[in-house]
């Protein structure tokens, strides 16, 4: 377990030159009781997502492969703005870890890890640009609560289309209960 572990977590802070494996977010607090998570810029690679001037080259399987340039502004372009109410602190992002012990920590760094997938849909396969959110613990709704406990999440995935639009959405809990689907109107 320890190599998984390792291996997840070189997996995660490694990155590709001009990859970015996950996206630093900036706080802008809305109300009391809400608080705003917005992507920062990434400058020129997401303004030409944003104009459409993005063309991705497929290999011999017809697999999109976007460099890490074009990967990070369609990361950029795609990020969800992340309205959370926050009742506690265990309503904040960060990043889950393990302590030299083994011992779950939970490092209080709104961060989202952003990373590329791929799906086959209609004969076709589809870009799909992933974001996790994780949270330090669920608090009981009740005494018998079975969805408390520590670590808590949502995972949003955006699929894409041909010309790189959003095609579908869905979320998903880190577990993979709660899977919910959002079509785009082409669809």
């Amino acid at each position: 377990i320890r190599d998984l572990h390792e291996e997840m977590r070189e997996k995660f802070t490694t990155q590709a030159p001009g990859q970015k494996t996950g996206t630093e977010f900036s706080q802008v607090n809305d109300a009391p009781s809400v608080q705003r998570f917005l992507p920062e810029a990434l400058g020129e690679a997401q303004d030409r997502v944003a104009r459409e001037e993005v063309v991705l080259r497929r290999d011999s399987l017809g697999i999109l492969l976007p460099t890490g340039e074009e990967l990070a502004g369609l990361l950029a372009a795609h990020a969800p703005i992340w309205d959370l109410e926050t009742a506690g602190s265990f309503d904040l992002p960060g990043v889950p870890d393990r302590n030299a012990g083994g011992t779950l920590a939970f490092i209080e760094q709104p961060r989202v890890h952003a990373f590329p997938s791929l799906t086959l849909f209609d004969g076709v396969i589809h870009l799909q640009l992933n974001y996790i959110l994780w949270f330090a613990s669920r608090p009981p709704e009740s005494r018998f609560d079975v969805l408390a406990g520590a670590l808590d999440g949502v995972h949003w995935r955006v699929t894409l289309d041909d010309s790189l639009r959003p095609l579908l959405f869905d979320a998903i809990h880190p577990c993979g209960c709660y899977h919910t689907f959002f079509p785009a109107p082409q669809l």
